[in-house]
């Protein structure tokens, strides 16, 4: 029965380079390079070969952690972004609501004195009309 890539992958044996930092993986990558030349220069080729494989391991560790890493700075830098959004829509929300406060304090200001003037419109209008009347008001001939 044959096996596919990532079947394949689920039965590899573990990699001891996963648990390493990036820096810690880097400085195995030049030791094992240097060893493995070190085997062939001596015509030491299976313990190249063996050397060759932990060198594929330790390469596919550091590329694995490098993706894992910038996949967690792109998450830190979006929440950041996100953060940085928020601030400012609850920054422009209080200068909304600041502005639509003194807005609202003139038109209460302009309806107040809008009353106040038609209050004395009608107040001069009924005075007015009130002299006009009493005097051309007469006593009518059933009062007397």
């Amino acid at each position: 029965m044959k096996l596919n890539e990532s079947q394949n992958k689920n039965l590899s044996i573990p990699n001891p380079y996963m648990n390493m930092t990036l820096e810690k993986i880097e400085k195995e990558i030049e030791n094992l390079n240097e060893l493995m030349d070190h085997y062939e220069k001596e015509k030491n080729f299976l313990e190249a070969e063996s050397v060759k494989q932990d060198l594929i391991l330790a390469t596919k560790a550091r590329e694995k952690k490098k993706i894992k890493d910038t996949k967690f700075r792109h998450l830190q830098e979006i929440e950041s972004l996100h953060l940085d959004e928020n601030e400012e829509i609850i920054e422009l929300n209080n200068k909304m609501k600041e502005k639509w406060e003194k807005l609202n304090l003139k038109f209460q200001k302009m309806e107040n004195q809008l009353k106040k003037n038609q209050e004395e419109e009608i107040e001069k209008f009924e005075k007015s009309h009130e002299d006009k009347f009493k005097s051309s008001m007469k006593p009518s001939s059933e009062i007397l």
